[in-house]
């Protein structure tokens, strides 16, 4: 008989029950052991009993349903999943105390469901769980901490339709004295010869006095010290030399406990020597073609790509013995970097810093090799000059390997979705992205870019996608600038912001699937009129006017997507290979001679046959 009900409560072992909201359409269905509960209930009921069974069911309406079971299925909009917050301690810290006895964690669900949570620890300090918890804070009590330990703990947690999962981590205090801030720091390269000391700082977490020790192989001094608090100290060194690798030791003590640290560094290379004098045994002389510069030009990056049966004979499997040298004899070393050596082809791809490139005669400088005593003779971050704030060769093997060449440090931060590496590019390898994925490298001062800039990067469109006024991101920078293909002209674009406007500009050269192109821009607002320009393949295609400077904000950079925006408009589909920012507007002649280094190595430059200085 049709009943009311103000509140209807229900217990069973075995039961289905299947609930849905009128208005949106979304419900569920509870099966296995479950308890409900519905208040405001208005319906029919039958009810049958059986010498130790009874079964109920009943159909109607209530303001408020709510069941928790073995088992719910949910159906209806989209579900929302649930979050985890507020973790404590925080990610990442550092000398938590050996007493904490639990960590604690927030959970939500925006929908207002329950949740089911776990957490576990690794090492194993202790674990925990609970079900059909609202919105709160919960915690785990965690007992047996062990110092100077790394402990990892995950948390999960569902709503019976998303999962999320967290991990976290922290490190627990140290009872024996710490070592921390080296200088040198540690595996530091080219320290100059001048350095008279080392440095390191010492800390006792309990505020024992230690002593320490401090030993150099080669010897180049050593020192100690007793009954000293938390402080910086320093040991004299002299008589260093080039190119050569010390370490040293650190050993410290607060009397019951022992800490150990071993640093190194290497010392500067020589920069004017004759290399035959010092162990090389052979050079080449590389001549740069000067009808492919277009002016002349200071500290440019000139790129040698090329195979060579001596050098794979020769040559350290490694590569670490290739030199480049700007004369032969006694002269002046030319800073580079190896983006790429295959000892067992004699394959190449370098990057020498040409300190001129002449238009009117041509330049030479000299590749040396087969030193099988030699360190690594490489100079990444001087290769690029002073402006360059942002160069990636996007030949890595996985994005944590992506690392900015110059001085400035604009690693790759984080992928978006599944990026293929090393995939053939127009310079050794590239990545290949497939219309979802993209590269991210965080916001820092260096590209604030205000006044002037430029971007470039070479790019192999698979296909285009989104929609029609789609823009495939190469290089961007938030909401600052970008450089990109825009499918409403088929053409490489710049584009800047400047409050409150931004300023485009679209090459008139379409550009499509199926070949490599290299896109440039330039911003100089010190021109006035026709300050920013558009290349293709070197060439300037079109100018337009911006008056103010360019937004400076926190928004993260990528490769291969607008950052702030992951749709399918703004994503780029194929290769991106050498991405390049610098802080100023490079010259036409520097953007076209660039392209002529690029595009086709082997007529930019001459390699001349080998000559022995045995």
């Amino acid at each position: 008989l049709p009943r009311p009900r103000g509140a209807a409560a229900w217990s069973a072992s075995v039961a289905v029950t299947s609930v849905g909201e009128l208005l949106t359409g979304e419900g569920f269905i509870a099966s296995g052991a479950q308890e409900g509960l519905a208040l405001g209930f208005v319906g029919m009921g039958l009810a049958w009993a059986f010498p130790g069974y009874t079964m109920y069911g009943f159909v109607g309406y209530s303001v408020y349903t709510s069941v928790s079971a073995d088992s719910i299925e949910h159906y209806g909009p989209p579900n929302n999943a649930p979050g985890i917050a507020d973790e404590d301690p925080p990610h990442g810290s550092m000398d938590v105390s050996l007493s904490l006895s639990e960590l604690s964690f927030r959970i939500s669900d925006p929908d207002g469901d329950l949740m089911d949570y776990t957490v576990t620890t690794d090492p194993n300090i202790g674990s925990g769980s609970g079900n059909n918890k609202g919105d709160g804070t919960y915690t785990v009590p965690i007992s047996g901490l062990e110092p100077s330990t790394t402990y990892q703990w995950t948390v999960e947690v569902t709503d019976g339709i998303d999962t999320k999962i967290k991990q976290f981590n922290f490190q627990t205090e140290a009872i024996a004295p710490i070592i921390s801030n080296p200088s040198p720091e540690d595996g530091e390269k080219h320290v100059p010869l001048s350095l008279s000391e080392l440095s390191f700082h010492l800390k006792d977490n309990q505020g024992d006095l230690m002593d320490y020790t401090v030993e150099t192989v080669p010897y180049i001094g050593s020192g100690s010290g007793s009954g000293v608090g938390e402080g910086t100290y320093s040991v004299p060194v002299s008589g260093l030399d080039y190119s050569v690798e010390y370490i040293w030791y650190v050993n410290a003590t607060d009397g019951e406990h022992q800490t150990n640290k071993v640093f190194s560094f290497q010392t500067e290379h020589a920069m004017i020597f004759n290399p035959f004098d010092e162990g090389w045994q052979y050079r080449k002389e590389i001549i740069v073609d000067h009808t492919k510069v277009d002016g002349d030009l200071e500290n440019f990056p000139v790129l040698i790509s090329t195979t060579d049966v001596d050098l794979r004979d020769k040559a350290q499997d490694d590569g670490d013995d290739i030199l480049f040298m700007d004369g032969p004899g006694v002269a002046n070393r030319l800073y580079h970097e190896i983006e790429y050596f295959d000892g067992s082809s004699g394959e190449l791809v370098a990057w020498a810093n040409a300190p001129s490139l002449s238009s009117n005669s041509d330049t030479s400088f000299y590749m040396y090799y087969g030193n099988t005593l030699s360190g690594n003779q490489e100079y990444p971050e001087e290769v690029w000059d002073s402006n360059f704030v942002f160069v990636h060769h996007l030949h890595d093997s996985s994005a944590a390997s992506c690392d900015d060449s110059t001085s400035y440090n604009n690693d790759i931060s984080s992928e978006v979705g599944n990026p293929v590496y090393q995939q053939t590019g127009k310079v050794a390898y590239c990545v290949d992205f497939d219309g979802n994925d993209a590269l991210k490298f965080s916001d820092a001062n260096s590209l604030d870019l205000t006044g002037a800039m430029t971007l470039e990067g070479w790019a192999y469109m698979t296909a285009w996608q989104g929609s029609s006024w789609s823009s495939a991101r190469i290089v961007c920078k938030g909401l600052a600038y970008a450089l990109y293909w825009g499918r409403f002209a088929k053409a490489s674009c710049i584009c800047i912001y400047s409050s409150p406007d931004r300023s485009c500009n679209t090459g008139s050269d379409s550009v499509g699937p199926g070949a490599w192109y290299y896109c440039a821009g330039t911003y100089d607002k010190t021109l006035g009129s026709a300050n920013g320009v558009a290349y293709l393949n070197g060439a300037a295609k079109n100018t337009f006017d911006a008056t103010t400077d360019i937004i400076t904000n926190s928004n993260e950079g990528a490769i291969a997507v607008y950052p702030l925006n992951l749709n399918s408009d703004f994503f780029f589909y194929g290769k991106i290979d050498e991405c390049r920012i610098s802080n100023i507007a490079r010259s036409s002649a520097w953007i076209s001679t660039s392209y002529n280094s690029m595009n086709d190595p082997s007529s930019f430059l001459s390699v001349g046959p080998e000559e022995s200085g045995l």
